[in-house]
């Protein structure tokens, strides 16, 4: 048996990953009413406390990544560096990129998944402007969606 362990840092985790969560199921809901998939990719800029973000919504069978609203961003903006601040004040490791991601499930409950990373480059999820960013958000969102299907 396998048992997960939690980072040190999961109070503090938990509570910003639920803001972010719901600033992107209320868009969705807001923009794209029966959505089906949400994935968000976050990279947190080394110098500054900017980030740069790439988030998608699969809706009506289609994907979108141009669809988030910019006061929400600033909203989800002014979390990671809220967050990223509680992480240095708790002496804690900042994370440097983050997957969030949600899935609708057969029985209208919302599956979600947090993945950080704290390699300096990124790791998996660097987002990229020289190739497409959705492959790998899709990918580990069929895996989310693949763990209801058991």
């Amino acid at each position: 048996m396998t048992i997960n362990k939690l980072p040190p840092s999961h109070e503090i985790d938990t509570r910003y990953m639920g803001h972010v969560f719901q600033i992107m199921e209320d868009c969705a809901d807001e923009r794209a009413e029966g959505w089906t998939k949400l994935g968000l990719l976050v990279n947190q800029s080394p110098d500054n406390p900017s980030v740069l973000t790439y988030i998608a919504v699969v809706w009506k069978g289609k994907k979108y990544d141009k669809w988030f609203p910019e006061l929400a961003l600033k909203a989800l903006a002014d979390i990671f560096y809220d967050w990223q601040q509680e992480l240095i004040v708790g002496d804690f490791p900042k994370w440097t990129a983050m997957f969030f991601g949600a899935v609708l499930q057969s029985d209208g409950n919302v599956r979600t998944l947090w993945l950080p990373e704290y390699a300096a480059d990124y790791g998996a999820w660097r987002i990229t402007r020289d190739a497409p960013n959705w492959p790998r958000v899709e990918a580990e969102l069929d895996k989310l969606l693949a763990r209801e299907q058991g």
